[in-house]
């Protein structure tokens, strides 16, 4: 836990749920329109796209090819979409459910309930649905068979 940032939370400078505070560099990836959302919102300790990239590293140290070039291509958007669906689903419920999955994520990192509890979330790209990287956001598992 990073203390720093409860104090910000006490401060009213940062929520817990919402946009993780972001570097200026990882901030201009994202189109105008995700900008806009991430930079009107209080950043958050939690937030949807920290549960569903909770292994964000492992992801890109399996990618093939040059690694900045596969976050810019296919985490960032997705990233981006994720961001934009919390924008729209802002509630009591939806953040209570975030703050809950974020600790289930920490007691089991491999649990993929947060694809069961919203239902509604943007659609992973085919990159990130490789075998052995992600698994599905529609409940079937690849890579992660036991």
């Amino acid at each position: 836990m990073n203390y720093p940032q409860i104090f910000n939370v006490l401060l009213g400078d940062m929520s817990f749920i919402g946009s993780r505070p972001l570097i200026k560099v990882d901030f201009e990836k994202y189109n105008s329109e995700v900008q806009s959302a991430i930079y009107n919102t209080p950043p958050g300790l939690t937030g949807i796209a920290s549960i569903v990239f909770r292994d964000e590293e492992k992801w890109i140290s399996e990618a093939d090819g040059d690694k900045h070039e596969y976050y810019k291509l296919h985490i960032t958007p997705y990233k981006g979409e994720l961001e934009l669906w919390y924008q729209k689903n802002i509630g009591f419920y939806t953040d209570f459910m975030i703050l809950f999955l974020t600790v289930l994520a920490l007691i089991a990192p491999e649990n993929e309930l947060v694809h069961k509890v919203f239902k509604d979330l943007p659609e992973r790209p085919e990159e990130l649905r490789k075998e052995g990287k992600l698994c599905d956001c529609r409940g079937k598992r690849f890579g992660f068979e036991k």
